[in-house]
C-alpha cells in the first residue's frame, strides 16, 4: 500500500512541480488598448490560453529555456515570438498590428516552427474552417479550391489530391506526425483522412523529398493536428451538416480537456451519402458511400519530455460506379463495391537534452482494403471483413522520424535526422490480386540547415535514402495473372536551397531549388491483373528506374493597404517519368496496359490578388489562376494535367449585430479553361462556368452556422480530371450544404 501511494506521489510530482511561468499584456498598437481574447500557443508544449478583459495572460512551463509563442486575433496580423525564459518568471509586453490581410500562422511542415516569410518554400494553408464551409462532399474536393492544388475524381466519394499535375504516389499525405501509407497508387484508392480532429493543411507545392524523403517528389498534404484544450478548461463540439444533392449527412463530435501538463481528447464522425445527381437531373448509380471515423488523443508535459499520442481509425464503404442505372437516393450500397479499414497509432515526441531537442514520432498503420463484386452491404457501423471479397489486401506499415535540433549559434539552425519504415503487403484468399505479397524497407539520413537575420532566410539541405523491395511469386508460371518474384534495391540523394529575402515592409521574394525522388511501386512493378476500379488490365514492368526531378521556385509577394499580390513560377523537370501506357492486347475482354518511363517537364505557376480598398476593407475580392502544362521530351502531353483555373471571390465581412457575429457573405464564379492538349487516349474537355457562393457567422459565440451553395447554375459539366468522364459520366450538380457547430467550452477549477 505504501509503495502504491509513493508511486503516485512521484508521478503527482512529475506533473506539478515543475514552474516558470510567462507572463504578459497584449495590446492594440495603434490605440494601446488593451486586447481581450487573443489567442497564445506555445509551439513548444502545445498549451494555451487567452487574454483576460485587461489584455492579460500567463503560461506555466515545467523547464527555463527557448520557446516559440504564436499570438493570434481576428483582424490583426499573427505574430511569433522567441521567448528566452532563464528565470522562474518574465514578462512581456506585445503590441499587434491590425491587418485586413488574412493572419499568416507558424509553418510547421518545414521542420522549422518559423513564419511563413522565412521559409522559401511555396507554402499554403488551408483552416479546417475553410474546408467545413467550402461546402464540398470530400476533403479533397475541397482542397482543390487551392490555387495548384487539384483532386483526381470518381464521384464525390473518391478523390486523390494532386499538386501542379503529380499525384498519387508522388504526393506525401503527412498526418499525425507520420507518413500515411494506404495503397495510394491506386486509382480508386482515396485519401483516407477525413476532417476530424485537425486544424487544417499545410500544402508544400514541389518537390519536399529533403524533409519527408520518397513520395515527395510533388508535394506533400502535411495535415495539422487539432489544438488541445487551453490549460485547466472543457472545450467541445457537435456538429451537423446536410447536402440537398446526394441528400447526405455528416455528423461529428468532440470533447478535449487539458490540465497543466496533461491533456485528452476523444471524437467521432459519420457520413452517409446516397447516389449523387447530375447538372442534367440524372444520378451516377453506386456513387453513394458511408464513413466513419474515430479519434483518441492522449499527451503529457514532463520537465523534459513532451509526448503525444493519437490512434485513428476509419472504415469506408464505397460504392464502385459502372454504369447508370437505378434512380433513388437510397443509401446501401450495391455491388461492385469496396471496403476500406485504416487504423493509425503514433506517438509525437519531444526531448530536451540541455540546450538541445530531439523529436522522435513513431507510427504503426495498418490499411485492408476489400473489394466485393456480388454483395451489397447494409448501412451499418463497423462491418466486419467478410471472407467472400473477391480481392482482399493488407499492408501493415511501422515507420519513424527523428530529428535532433542543435541549438542555435550566430543565427544558425542545424537539424540532424533519419526517417524510415518498413512495410508488408499481403493478399487473402482472393479470386484475384493486384500486387504481390511484398516485404518493402526504407532509411534516409539528412541535414538541415537555417540561417535568419533580419530581413534575410536561407534554409537548406542534403539527403541520402535507400529503399528494398522484396516480392514473392505469386500465380503459375506461364498462366494468366503470373507475378514472378522480385528483390531490387535503389538509392538516391536529393537536396534542396532557398533564401527568402524582405525588399520593404510589404515586398518580399523567395527563390528555392529542390529536388525530389520516387521508386516504382509494387504496381508498376509487379501488377498483373484485372483493376476492377479502373477497368484496365495492368501489367507492372520490373525494369523501371528511379523518378527524379529537380524545381526551381521563384515567388514574390506584396502586401499593402488596399491589395496584396502573390506570383508563384515553376518548372519541374522529371527524369525517368512513369506513366501507364495502352496496348494493343486484350485480355478477358479488358484492354491491357502497361507501364513505360520518359523524361518530362511541367511547368507553369499560380496568381493571388486580394483587393481590400481602405477604408471599405470589409470587402475583398480575391483573384486566383492557376496553370500547368506537361510535356515529355519528344513532345507528348502528360496524362491528367489539369485545365487552367481562373476563380474570382467577392466576399464581404459584417461587424456584430447583436448576438450575431463574424457575418460573411461570399460569391464565386469559377472557370475552367477548355483542355485541349491532351494525352494519347485523352479527350479534349470543353470550357464550364461554376456558380458558387457562402453564407455564415455566429450566434452567441458557441453556435456557428452556415448555408454554401455549389455548381448554383446547375451546369451539366465535366471535369478533366474526373475518372468518370469516359463513360460520359459528369460531375455533380447543384449542391446547397447546411452546417450547424455549437461550440462549447468552460474553465475546469
Amino acid at each position: 500500500m505504501m509503495k502504491a501511494k509513493l508511486f503516485i506521489a512521484i508521478l503527482f510530482i512529475h506533473f506539478t512541480a515543475f514552474s516558470q511561468i510567462i507572463s504578459g499584456v497584449v495590446k492594440d498598437k495603434q490605440t494601446q488598448q488593451y486586447l481581450l481574447g487573443v489567442n497564445i500557443y506555445n509551439l513548444e508544449t502545445k498549451k494555451g490560453t487567452v487574454t483576460d478583459e485587461n489584455g492579460k495572460f500567463h503560461i506555466q512551463l515545467n523547464k527555463k529555456g527557448i520557446y516559440k509563442l504564436q499570438f493570434s486575433y481576428v483582424g490583426y496580423a499573427t505574430v511569433v515570438k522567441t521567448i528566452d525564459l532563464n528565470s522562474d518568471s518574465l514578462f512581456i509586453t506585445l503590441e499587434m498590428q491590425p491587418s485586413v490581410i488574412e493572419a499568416k500562422e507558424v509553418v510547421v511542415s518545414a521542420a522549422y516552427q518559423s513564419s511563413q516569410n522565412e521559409i522559401p518554400i511555396p507554402i499554403k494553408k488551408a483552416s479546417s474552417e475553410e474546408l467545413t464551409e467550402s461546402g464540398d462532399v470530400n476533403i479533397t474536393t475541397a482542397l482543390s479550391k487551392i490555387p495548384g492544388v487539384n483532386a483526381v475524381s470518381t464521384g464525390v466519394s473518391i478523390g486523390k489530391p494532386q499538386i501542379r499535375g503529380l499525384s498519387y504516389n508522388r504526393v506525401l499525405v503527412y498526418a499525425m506526425g507520420i507518413p500515411i501509407d494506404n495503397q495510394q497508387w491506386g486509382d480508386e484508392h482515396g485519401l483516407g483522412i477525413t476532417g476530424l480532429g485537425i486544424d487544417g493543411v499545410e500544402i508544400i507545392k514541389g518537390p519536399a523529398s529533403l524533409i519527408y524523403g520518397a513520395d515527395a517528389m510533388g508535394g506533400v498534404l502535411h495535415f495539422i493536428d487539432e489544438k488541445p484544450a487551453k490549460m485547466n478548461s472543457v472545450e467541445g463540439k457537435v456538429s451537423q451538416e446536410y447536402y440537398t444533392n446526394t441528400n447526405g449527412t455528416n455528423s461529428l463530435i468532440s470533447f478535449k480537456t487539458a490540465q497543466k501538463n496533461i491533456r485528452f481528447g476523444l471524437g467521432a464522425s459519420f457520413k452517409n451519402h446516397a447516389d449523387y445527381k447530375q447538372g442534367n437531373g440524372v444520378r451516377v448509380t453506386n456513387t453513394r458511400f458511408q464513413n466513419t471515423a474515430l479519434k483518441g488523443t492522449f499527451g503529457f508535459v514532463l520537465k523534459n519530455w513532451i509526448s503525444d499520442w493519437n490512434y485513428a481509425y476509419n472504415q469506408a464503404a464505397l460504392g464502385i460506379p459502372e454504369e447508370i442505372s437505378f434512380q433513388n437516393i437510397d443509401k446501401n450500397l450495391l455491388a461492385p463495391n469496396q471496403l476500406v479499414t485504416d487504423q493509425i497509432l503514433s506517438s509525437a515526441n519531444t526531448f530536451f537534452v540541455k540546450k538541445h531537442k530531439v523529436k522522435l514520432n513513431l507510427g504503426l498503420l495498418s490499411n485492408v482494403r476489400k473489394e466485393f463484386e456480388e454483395q451489397a452491404f447494409d448501412v451499418q457501423l463497423f462491418r466486419p471483413f467478410k471472407d467472400s471479397a473477391a480481392l482482399s489486401m493488407q499492408l501493415q506499415t511501422a515507420n519513424y522520424d527523428l530529428k535532433w535540433y542543435f541549438p542555435a549559434i550566430n543565427n544558425w539552425e542545424i537539424i540532424l535526422g533519419s526517417q524510415g519504415k518498413v512495410q508488408q503487403n499481403n493478399n487473402f484468399n482472393n479470386e484475384e490480386y493486384l500486387i504481390p505479397d511484398a516485404n518493402v524497407s526504407q532509411n534516409g539520413f539528412f541535414g538541415l540547415f537555417k540561417y535568419s537575420k533580419d530581413v534575410f532566410s536561407f534554409l537548406g539541405g542534403i539527403r541520402y535514402d535507400m529503399k528494398s523491395i522484396q516480392s514473392y511469386e505469386m500465380g503459375e508460371q506461364g498462366e494468366e495473372g503470373y507475378m514472378p518474384a522480385l528483390d531490387l534495391t535503389y538509392s538516391n540523394v536529393n537536396g534542396s536551397a532557398g533564401i527568402s529575402y524582405q525588399l520593404s515592409e510589404k515586398t518580399t521574394v523567395q527563390f528555392n531549388v529542390a529536388s525530389g525522388f520516387r521508386a516504382p511501386n509494387l504496381a508498376e512493378l509487379a501488377s498483373n491483373g484485372i483493376h476492377e476500379g479502373t477497368f484496365r488490365y495492368e501489367i507492372g514492368n520490373p525494369n523501371l528506374k528511379v523518378e527524379q526531378n529537380l524545381e526551381p521556385d521563384l515567388i514574390a509577394e506584396y502586401n499593402g493597404k488596399h491589395v496584396s499580390f502573390s506570383a508563384t513560377g515553376f518548372y519541374n523537370r522529371i527524369f525517368n517519368y512513369i506513366y501507364l501506357s495502352p496496348t494493343d492486347l486484350i485480355i478477358e475482354d479488358t484492354k491491357v496496359y502497361t507501364y513505360l518511363q520518359n523524361n518530362a517537364a511541367l511547368y507553369g505557376g499560380e496568381i493571388t490578388v486580394d483587393v481590400h480598398p481602405h477604408p471599405y476593407d470589409w470587402l475583398h475580392t480575391e483573384i486566383n489562376f492557376s496553370t500547368v502544362t506537361g510535356k515529355t521530351d519528344e513532345g507528348a502531353y502528360l496524362p491528367r494535367i489539369p485545365a487552367n483555373h481562373l476563380s474570382i471571390t467577392f466576399k464581404a465581412k459584417g461587424n456584430a449585430v447583436g448576438r450575431w457575429s463574424d457575418l460573411y457573405l461570399s460569391v464565386t464564379p469559377d472557370y475552367y479553361f477548355p483542355k485541349n492538349q491532351v494525352a494519347q487516349n485523352e479527350t479534349f474537355t470543353p470550357d464550364y462556368l461554376l456558380l458558387n457562393a457562402a453564407i455564415g457567422g455566429k450566434y452567441s459565440e458557441k453556435l456557428q452556422w452556415f448555408i454554401s451553395g455549389q455548381n448554383l447554375l446547375n451546369k451539366q459539366y465535366v471535369s478533366h480530371l474526373s475518372r468518370l468522364k469516359y463513360d460520359g459520366i459528369g460531375n455533380m450538380g447543384r449542391n446547397i450544404t447546411f452546417g450547424l457547430t455549437y461550440s462549447f467550452s468552460y474553465k475546469n477549477k
